[in-house]
């Protein structure tokens, strides 16, 4: 079987910034995306939500917006447009997050059929850029609403659709169901990305198997793991794969960390931003929780960069 995956990077909340972005692009990703971005956020040009627009001038990647006005998200982009060129636009219909779902927003699209369709007609009428969509199977086992709403957004003039694995109810937790994507996967016409525990290369080429889906998104499986898409490429071949050595580790950290640096312009604030980072780098090695402990303490990289290659060191010993 030839595979010849396209590998989606999933746009998340507080990691998927534009350093994050670059390190797993370097390591095979073909889509990235923003974290995702309020509409009102950006026509009321929030300082806070403006600053998860950072896509750079040659940077290829989509931008993910949530809200529930058609109008509003025609309005942002007219926004977005003047600061910033994406690749494509996403629309969250997936988020579960209560504080998201109380306004309307997110997985709570999946209950309006009618109104998922009309926000991706109107923003699709309006753009010159493809405009994808990102949903769950529906809201609960009782209220699976996912193919209605991916046969209204293929209507209304969608490029593709991510769909995750679970209902809303659920949030992350449980097995995702591939044969749920696989079921809509059969009944569209457009491209389907399937999203939902991948967490190794074997996951990925698995899911693909059981939904047929040649694109195929990964999202918490690469915390800690950029390097899960170039095991994706090569399993593709057929090659051998082995985890990430030590010097790997210490390469993917030192170019986020660094990264981190630039981008917030204080190295205390990258550091302690890449804490959480740190501690999904070594997660499931021996002492591994000593280690994070240390790291809380820790406010330069030299120091982060330091404690981490010796633990390493020690690791690769036995």
């Amino acid at each position: 079987m030839t595979w010849q995956l396209k590998l989606f990077m999933a746009p998340l909340a507080g990691i998927t910034n534009r350093v994050f972005r670059s390190l797993v692009r370097e390591y095979g990703a073909d889509y990235t995306c923003t974290e995702m971005v309020s509409v009102q956020g950006v026509i009321h040009r929030n300082r806070k939500t403006f600053s998860l627009l950072d896509l750079q001038k040659e940077e290829k990647a989509g931008i993910q917006l949530f809200g529930r006005n058609p109008e509003d998200f025609i309005k942002a982009f007219q926004v977005i447009e003047k600061k910033i060129k994406p690749q494509f636009i996403d629309i969250n219909m997936g988020c579960p997050v209560p504080k998201i779902v109380k306004g309307g927003m997110g997985a709570a699209l999946l209950r309006e059929p009618h109104l998922a369709e009309k926000i991706v007609k109107t923003l699709v009428g309006e753009v010159k850029i493809p405009v994808s969509v990102k949903i769950r199977l529906g809201w609960d086992p009782e209220e699976k609403t996912g193919e209605e709403v991916a046969l209204r957004c293929q209507e209304a003039g969608a490029s593709w659709i991510t769909v995750h694995g679970r209902t809303r109810d659920q949030f992350y937790s449980g097995n995702a169901d591939w044969e749920g994507i696989a079921a809509i996967k059969k009944i569209l016409e457009i491209p389907v990305v399937a999203n939902g525990d991948v967490f190794s290369a074997r996951d990925a080429l698995d899911l693909s198997l059981t939904t047929g889906c040649r694109r195929i998104m990964v999202a918490r499986g690469a915390l800690g793991n950029p390097w899960i898409f170039e095991q994706i490429r090569r399993l593709e071949k057929g090659e051998e794969i082995f985890p990430p050595g030590k010097e790997e580790i210490m390469e993917a950290v030192k170019k986020h960390l660094e990264g981190l640096i630039c981008l917030r312009g204080s190295e205390k604030r990258a550091v302690t931003e890449m804490r959480k980072h740190l501690g999904w780098y070594i997660k499931g090695f021996p002492g591994a929780r000593e280690v994070r402990n240390n790291l809380v303490r820790m406010e330069k990289a030299s120091e982060v960069q330091e404690l981490l290659a010796t633990y390493l060191a020690q690791v690769e010993k036995g």
